[in-house]
């Protein structure tokens, strides 16, 4: 067996522009909120250990969501349980008494029994410091009711201009829409489920409104976090698209979507009280099929980039769309930069470029390619190499990590995933951001994401660019380092 395919550490440490904790375990992004010119981010935390255990709600924050400060711990275990996921609101009308703009976190607490509670704290310095509701829990698991957890709430304001608070809470495989005046009582108003599609249990939901591109119509998106054996990466994120009158999701059950392809991207959730109407939302870059063997020291576990969602028609439905903030623009360093170019067989455009943080960015000019592939190779080293493959022929673009280092860390790991970009015809996008420990790749409009962690060597730092069986025309190319 290879060396490299051993559970050593990694050597090359963290990742670079992605977030990661202090030191030891993290997973789910909560209680994602602007507030007085900062992004916070917490998030689930370990603080003693590299593994999943008793769970924190760990903090940072950032003014442009890619400089992260980290604060001190926001919330602790206590006699009502684990501090579980959560969300978190700005009460600017002072609705549950903890002051005028107080942010309120909505979280679940667990206790090893796995009874679960909805509870509330509060924190009136802009999230420096909180304090627990002395009236938790607010919600309480119905008898029998596993799984009941992951709150994300937000401001509902009607056609009339009434307006109530909002969660909605995975329960099993449903998800469970509560209303409240006040975030303290909490009434049930419908319960969504849908027919296939829904593994053995959901998590981290959220619920949002979008402009659908080039035009004033809006839609509802219900994303949610799947845990299912069926899957080939046993973990994922879906969305639905559909209406929301306040008190009920609807939607077509033919409009289910995979939000991200790719094997590592879970537990999404957005921003509340984003300035511009903006909506970004961040995910847990890791799967629970192997989130605990990941071959890191001193560090487990990172999030996604932050994303800009938006809607688009895409003639066969409406269809979410992602890119990488835009902030990220400004960490790049260009190292190629090319316009206008016929790139054949036998021409590498990454020739002589190295790096573990990258940007690569590329347009094709499908009309007058003639190659059966573009191939961009990642982290390429000796027996090593991470492999983007767009497929001109099919349509279709894959991500293979069969020779990305370590990969016997779970029978999921290794292997290659492949989806339609649906467009044979005019230009496609590419982008391929690369991070040490990770890739996150978008194409299309940013209709197609595929997120995947990767465990090289340190020293495999290569890339290449090349056309397979033909000429690919690149309108542009853009490689930066980050």
């Amino acid at each position: 067996m290879p060396d490299n395919l051993s559970h050593d550490p990694i050597e090359q440490g963290r990742p670079v522009f992605h977030f990661t904790a202090p030191s030891n375990w993290l997973n789910d992004p909560n209680g994602l909120v602007y507030v007085d010119g900062a992004y916070h981010m917490f998030y689930q935390h370990h603080p003693h250990d590299n593994t999943f255990g008793p769970q924190h709600w760990g903090h940072a924050s950032s003014p442009d969501l890619v400089s992260w400060r980290h604060h001190e711990i926001a919330l602790a275990p206590d006699d009502l349980g684990m501090i579980f996921s959560g969300s978190a609101v700005i009460d600017s009308g002072n609705t549950a008494g903890f002051g005028a703009g107080a942010i309120v976190a909505v979280f679940t607490h667990h206790l090893a029994d796995g009874v679960e509670r909805q509870s509330l704290a509060f924190s009136t310095d802009s999230g420096t410091t909180f304090h627990k509701y002395v009236g938790n829990p607010v919600l309480e698991s119905p008898d029998g009711v596993p799984d009941f957890r992951d709150p994300k709430v937000f401001r509902w304001t009607g056609d009339d201009g009434d307006e109530t608070w909002v969660m909605v809470l995975a329960v099993g495989v449903e998800v469970w829409i509560y209303i409240s005046d006040d975030l303290i009582e909490w009434e049930l108003a419908s319960q969504f489920s849908t027919d296939g599609h829904s593994g053995r249990v959901w998590e981290c939901p959220d619920l949002f409104e979008l402009r659908v591109a080039n035009g004033d119509t809006k839609k509802w998106v219900l994303a949610i976090g799947v845990d299912s054996a069926d899957l080939p990466h046993l973990y994922g994120t879906r969305y639905f698209v559909g209406e929301f009158d306040g008190k009920t999701f609807t939607h077509s059950h033919t409009d289910v979507h995979w939000a991200d392809h790719g094997a590592d991207f879970y537990a999404a959730q957005s921003w509340s009280s984003a300035p511009d109407d903006r909506k970004v939302w961040i995910g847990w870059m890791n799967n629970w099929g192997y989130a605990r063997e990941t071959p890191t020291e001193g560090w487990r576990g990172a999030m996604s980039v932050p994303r800009e969602l938006g809607l688009l028609d895409t003639g066969d439905g409406i269809r979410l769309t992602q890119a990488p903030v835009r902030e990220l623009e400004r960490k790049r360093r260009a190292i190629v930069r090319r316009d206008n170019v016929t790139l054949e067989v036998g021409d590498d455009l990454g020739e002589g470029v190295r790096g573990v943080a990258l940007d690569i960015d590329a347009t094709v000019n499908l009309d007058r390619s003639t190659a059966s592939e573009l191939r961009i190779s990642v982290r390429i080293g000796e027996d090593e190499s991470t492999d983007i493959v767009l497929d001109l022929a099919e349509s279709t673009l894959s991500v293979d990590r069969f020779r990305s280092g370590r990969h016997l860390i779970h029978r999921s790991y290794a292997g290659s995933r492949l989806v339609s970009v649906g467009e044979k015809q005019g230009m496609l996008d590419i982008r391929v951001l690369v991070d040490a420990t990770s890739l996150e790749v978008f194409a299309g409009h940013g209709l197609v994401a595929i997120t995947e962690q990767i465990f090289p060597s340190a020293s495999s730092d290569g890339v290449a660019i090349e056309a397979v069986d033909g000429v690919v025309v690149l309108t542009s190319l853009e490689i930066s380092g980050l």
